[in-house]
């Protein structure tokens, strides 16, 4: 073996030039570390929270066990697909000349999409009931009015102008 050639890397200085050349805004190297950490801490925090997010999920559904219908996991198998065809898209593969084993697909997705379909269908559960609007009273209680007079009814933007 001969060798004909040997490199090395050559890294710049680490140091305010270099930090004016990365994106062109930071004036100090210290500026980017800043930016840098808050960035990765941003980072961190998110995937904490998306991870907690998960956790809760998985115990929520771990306590209701139900069966999805299968046109939703179907459904949900189609959109997993479509996803993967668009992505081979946008990489320059055309989606239609690759061989699509789809029954193998369906094999293979399956469990996610059923998992995923009842997640969404959690949730849904979940929001609907936290979201359920609370009856307002029409009335007004007796405190609030005088000695024998009747409850007020319902005002409308017209007669709220004419007692003006």
């Amino acid at each position: 073996m001969t060798v004909t050639e040997v490199k090395e890397k050559v890294l710049p200085a680490l140091d305010d030039e270099f930090a004016k050349t990365v994106g062109g805004t930071f004036e100090t190297l210290d500026a980017l570390r800043t930016e840098v950490r808050t960035g990765l801490s941003a980072r961190r925090d998110a995937d904490n929270q998306r991870a907690l997010e998960t956790a809760v999920l998985d115990a929520v559904m771990a306590g209701h066990t139900f069966e999805v219908p299968e046109a939703l996991i179907l459904r949900q198998v189609g959109h997993q697909i479509e996803h993967a065809r668009e992505h081979m898209r946008r990489q320059g593969v055309d989606p239609d000349k690759v061989p699509w084993d789809y029954k193998k697909l369906l094999e293979d997705l399956r469990p996610g999409a059923e998992k995923a379909v009842k997640r969404a269908l959690l949730i849904e559960a979940i929001a609907e009931k936290e979201a359920s609007p609370r009856p307002t009273p029409t009335w007004t209680p007796r405190s609030a009015r005088g000695p024998g007079q009747p409850a007020p009814g319902p005002r409308r933007p017209a007669d709220a102008r004419a007692e003006r």
